[in-house]
């Protein structure tokens, strides 16, 4: 087990990280200034592992929002650990999924790493061409837009459109 300090970066954005974090307690920000993405995150948080997986450079940086304990495992291992296990297409799926949703007004703060696994497990896909009318069951659930808009509309009247990370049917889901 490791401690970090509060405002310590331990990955910059750029870098190819040698180790695997896992987090125990405190808050660690991951940021993107380049997209103004910012996102908290608590226990139980993976960082560094897709760079494990692929080894390519870390998109985010993460400091110390908080005193943070964790526990730090070569990037070796945790990928060894990964193939042997089969996990790899599950692990890419969850860490391209939670960049997504951490980069959305509703899941960048805060939300426990748990609930954040959960509700990717559950995560489903749409696709919709242009001029497709949404379903109203998938108006029962939040959805999220990946890529592409959306335009809400009234018969003839264009309400609003909402674009790349907005949402809609939340109101439902409640």
């Amino acid at each position: 087990v490791i401690e970090i300090n509060p405002g310590a970066i331990f990955l910059k954005e750029g870098e190819t990280s040698r180790d695997v974090t896992l987090v125990l307690s405190g808050i660690v920000e991951k940021i993107r200034t380049r997209d103004a993405i910012y996102a908290a995150l608590s226990a139980g948080a993976l960082i560094g592992g897709m760079s494990a997986l692929t080894g390519h450079a870390s998109h985010h940086t993460y400091r110390a929002a908080s005193f943070v304990q964790a526990l730090r495992f070569p990037s070796g291992l945790f990928a060894e650990i990964v193939r042997r296990n089969g996990l790899y297409e599950r692990m890419q799926r969850s860490f391209d999924l939670r960049g997504f949703l951490e980069a959305t007004s509703i899941f960048g703060e805060g939300i426990p790493a748990v609930v954040m696994h959960q509700m990717i497990e559950g995560a489903g896909t749409h696709r919709f061409e242009a001029g497709d009318v949404i379903p109203s069951e998938d108006l029962d659930t939040l959805n999220l837009i990946r890529k592409g808009r959306v335009e809400r509309r009234a018969g003839d009247v264009l309400l609003d459109v909402l674009e790349i990370h907005d949402h809609f049917g939340e109101e439902e889901a409640i």
